[in-house]
């Protein structure tokens, strides 16, 4: 949700390229693909709870409440009362169906009703229709995606380490996985293209300037990116040149309204993960007779965070207030000592995470240097906190006393939980045509992560542009992708596209543990509260 910066750099909206482990999300930027999209929509996903069986209940096994509830009561067509929007308002429990940030209810005119699960895309009055040059980006025979290629150099000038991801190897590695598709049959018949933009991690003029040649030279149909991308020039995309911008991060909820409809991301929104991680831990009596602290960034991410704060005073928490700097590394690092001094001064026994993990490890690391113990809770601000790579860098106090409440699988290995089937597929397609092998059980599971995540985001594109017809359009493009209901998300729990573009549905909790110095699950996924 933002980024610490190198000296010099701007604030990143929810990525973090400055963990070594992230980085390698950028490997997959957008198009692993184990299926033959061309050959038919993928249907939703079916079946019972996803349940997770202990043979031993850990720490905190018993945190799912009585009666909350579970994966099978999780609606596959339409948010149900209760459901948190991207922008932290709730569904309320009246009828008739919400409808996608930005966009009003009912069906468009002129836009393709989306099929059946399993079904295809209705056929136009009159027969079947010829494919035409639609909108830009499409010809009878093609489509172009537009895929952003993030340049390490200048980071790696100044201190950082990333080796092993130029420019070009992204490029090869994207082509590689577009073959994959366009040796499949595409995408509905046409042959997948990719139009490739450089940019500076640390200048976001270049993305803006992405988002320009996107539109106006390369004139590509749609964007996408796993990591690297953030703040404004997500806007400039997705609002100001109308590309539908398909994304791994969630970006923070404004952004959703402001795009009206053109932004989908895997992820949850900001303030949607942050209100859903209060309300937990408020049902399950984590704060209850605790001393409060929230530590949180500022710049574009203030709103999203006040809000949060105002969720913590509706449940009588007044939290003692930490800020540090969005957009300048050594600023906020600076920062941290005097607010984790604070805390302890204050007596704050339970500190909520809204920072990103740069920032988190050096907050509980000075919090043990002044002798103070906390216990932590966390969200999907920053997905890499949820990865193995983060509990590396934390003191032997933070575990089992930290958790998260997460929309993501990782751990699930370690509880005897088998791998999803659609995230086989994406891992095995991937290790085939790179040669790399990942693992989810590793401390480099995000990298794990990246490729399932990718693999999401070129199905989801192909999803969106199938089921908007023979010829679609940008418009009618994502109208069909903003009704497509549930689908399956790559280390993911379950998600959908229905009166939200931020995928999640439901949240487990997880729990850091010192034997492992790993995440583990402590419930099934349940709706939040």
């Amino acid at each position: 949700m933002s980024t610490p910066s190198l000296p010099g750099a701007t604030s990143r909206g929810r990525t973090y390229a400055f963990m070594g482990g992230v980085v390698a999300t950028l490997l997959t930027l957008s198009v692993a693909l184990p299926l033959a999209l061309g050959d038919r929509p993928q249907t939703a996903p079916t079946g019972g709870p996803d349940t997770l069986a202990f043979s031993t209940p850990g720490p905190g096994a018993a945190l799912l409440p009585s009666g909350a509830p579970a994966v099978s009561t999780l609606p596959g067509a339409s948010p149900a009362p209760g459901t948190i929007r991207p922008d932290g308002s709730t569904v309320p429990a009246a009828s008739g169906q919400a409808a996608a940030p930005g966009q009003s209810g009912g069906q468009a005119p002129g836009v393709p009703a989306a099929p059946d699960a399993g079904g295809t895309a209705p056929v136009p009055a009159g027969g079947a229709a010829a494919r035409t040059a639609s909108d830009q980006g499409v010809t009878a025979d093609s489509v172009t995606l537009g895929v952003f290629i993030i340049d390490f150099g200048r980071a790696n000038d100044v201190g950082a380490s990333f080796t092993g991801y130029s420019p070009a190897e992204q490029k090869n590695l994207a082509n590689a996985f577009a073959a994959e598709t366009n040796a499949k049959g595409g995408i509905a018949g046409r042959r997948l293209v990719l139009a490739f933009q450089t940019v500076d991690i640390l200048d976001q003029q270049t993305m803006r300037d992405a988002c320009t040649n996107f539109a106006e030279t390369d004139k590509v149909f749609a964007v996408t990116q796993v990591l690297g991308v953030y703040g404004d020039p997500i806007l400039k995309c997705a609002q100001d040149l109308k590309l539908p911008y398909l994304a791994n991060d969630g970006a923070v909820s404004s952004y959703y309204r402001q795009a009206q409809g053109y932004i989908f991301t895997t992820q949850p929104s900001t303030l949607r993960t942050q209100i859903a991680m209060v309300r937990e831990l408020v049902r399950l009596g984590e704060l209850k007779g605790r001393k409060v602290g929230f530590l949180f960034e500022d710049g574009y991410l203030t709103a999203d965070n006040r809000a949060t704060i105002d969720e913590l005073k509706r449940n009588g928490i007044t939290p003692v207030e930490g800020v540090t700097s969005a957009s300048d590394v050594a600023l906020a690092l600076r920062q941290i000592p005097p607010i984790a001094r604070d805390f302890c001064t204050k007596k704050v026994d339970y500190v909520l995470y809204a920072v990103n993990s740069i920032y988190g490890a050096q907050f509980a690391q000075n919090m043990e240097r002044f002798g103070c113990r906390p216990a932590y809770a966390m969200s999907d601000f920053d997905f890499t906190m949820n990865g193995d790579a983060f509990p590396q860098d934390m003191p032997n106090s933070w575990f089992d006393r930290a958790l998260s409440i997460t929309s993501s699988r990782t751990g699930e290995g370690r509880v005897g939980k088998p791998e999803p089937a659609h995230d086989v597929a994406c891992r095995q397609t991937f290790q085939r045509r790179t040669g790399l092998v990942v693992d989810r059980n590793t401390a480099a599971d995000s990298k794990y992560s990246s490729v399932v995540n990718a693999c999401t985001l070129q199905e989801l594109f192909a999803q969106g542009f199938i089921r908007a017809g023979t010829n679609p359009t940008r418009a009618t493009f994502v109208r069909a992708l903003a009704g497509l209901g549930a689908f399956e998300n790559g280390n993911y729990g379950p998600s959908s596209f229905n009166g939200k573009t931020d995928a999640p549905d439901a949240v487990r909790v997880t729990r850091g543990v010192l034997s492992c110095k790993c995440w583990q699950p402590q419930t099934d996924f349940f709706r939040p509260g």
